[in-house]
């Protein structure tokens, strides 16, 4: 396993990127052609999804390093996953719900460290004549995503701990770009409390009009959930008010950002700790990585925890 690692290392010193066959894999690990081709072959027929007979002829990269990761697990068992993921080549689904939300945190304290500057917004929507123009325009001008992206992945790398950080932050960087540009991530969600506030001046000045209830897919999903209540627990008053109480705040995107983290408090002061492990539970089940129909559900989230984290009291 460690020849595997190696080999990766030198290759990413030397050129700047790395590819090894299966066949070079097979040699690494010492494995002899037909013992390696037998197993892949035995762990497909036993109906494996991750594995199919194309490993056998496959060319791992830093883009499919997943497949690498499922080939070494065959002969060196979950320690090749760890021993990749602490060279920083791989980062397990637990390690990239920590870097997003990393830089969730990241992007909260800014907004909340953010006073809007009206006047420049105003004038931007008079010169742009658009809404969502002069919100990119005004991101543009006063975050930069590029650092955003690049002082997570020196904060992370830097308190993980991996034995090529400059590999485990360039790959850092890469994961949370592909991220954005798959819009797991997008700018105006991680920036929600500044949104939020350019929002409402745009509406003060008449260039935007509010719609009728900002959540208006949430509530018509409420709605129903509350219906199929009331019939499956007929009687049961304290339900139903729980259902109407809920309808009657979907107003406060603040209240909002709550119900969509499925959070167990009202109160005002949320701890970064207390929201960061409800953020990755959540995560667990909606994150497109690991549920292929979560990408909208994953969006509303992370808005969420980036709105409440310029609000949270604490630190962890």
């Amino acid at each position: 396993m460690n020849a595997v690692v190696d080999s990766i290392l030198a290759q990413q010193r030397e050129a700047g990127a790395w590819e090894l066959s299966a066949d070079t894999v097979r040699e690494l690990l010492g494995i002899d052609h037909a013992d390696f081709y037998r197993r892949i072959y035995e762990e497909a027929m036993r109906g494996n999804r991750m594995v199919d007979l194309s490993m056998t002829t496959a060319r791992f990269r830093q883009e499919n390093v997943g497949e690498l990761v499922t080939l070494l697990e065959l002969f060196e068992g979950s320690t090749a996953e760890q021993e990749l993921e602490h060279a920083g080549i791989f980062f397990s689904h637990e390690t990239r719900f920590e870097i997003t939300s990393r830089l969730l945190r990241r992007a909260g304290e800014a907004a909340a460290a953010h006073t809007v500057d009206r006047s420049a917004f105003e004038a931007m929507l008079d010169r742009l004549g658009s809404y969502r123009r002069a919100r990119g325009c005004y991101l543009d001008e006063y975050f930069s995503l590029a650092a955003l992206i690049a002082d997570t992945a020196r904060e992370y790398v830097e308190l993980a701990g991996y034995r090529e950080p400059d590999l485990a932050a360039a790959n850092v960087r890469d994961l949370l770009e592909q991220y954005f540009s798959r819009h797991v991530l997008e700018r105006e969600t991680v920036l929600a409390a500044v949104c939020i506030a350019l929002f409402e001046i745009a509406v003060e000045v008449g260039a935007v009009r509010r719609p009728e209830d900002e959540w208006a897919e949430e509530e018509r999903e409420r709605r129903e959930r509350d219906r199929r209540d009331r019939e499956h627990f007929d009687g049961a008053g304290e339900r139903r008010g729980a259902g109407e109480r809920a309808r009657g705040r979907g107003a406060d995107p603040l209240r909002r950002a709550r119900e969509v983290m499925e959070l167990e408090t009202d109160d005002d002061a949320l701890s970064t700790s207390y929201l960061k492990a409800q953020y990755k539970a959540l995560m667990k089940r909606y994150h497109p990585d690991v549920n292929p129909g979560g990408l909208r559900a994953c969006q509303r989230i992370n808005e969420a925890y980036s709105l409440l984290l310029a609000s949270a009291a604490d630190s962890p």
